[in-house]
């Protein structure tokens, strides 16, 4: 569920700074969509890399606490 909630907030953040300034055709629109697929790509990629950072990070703070009981 961690990774899932990382992917979507880092997807729609990155996508977020994408506006849609200037379209004036459907050229221009097809464009736009490109640079926001590829923005919510990265994003969700950063945001999947941070949960599972997080992810393994409380998995060996698990482990600590066994080990000290």
């Amino acid at each position: 569920m961690r990774f899932l909630r990382g992917f979507i907030a880092g997807g729609i953040g990155a996508m977020a700074l994408i506006l849609p300034v200037g379209i004036q055709n459907f050229n221009d629109l097809s464009s736009w969509l490109v640079a926001l697929l590829l923005a919510g790509t990265v994003g969700a990629i950063s945001g999947g890399i941070q949960a599972l950072d997080k992810y393994f990070r409380d998995s060996k703070e698990e482990v600590k606490v066994e080990v000290k009981k």
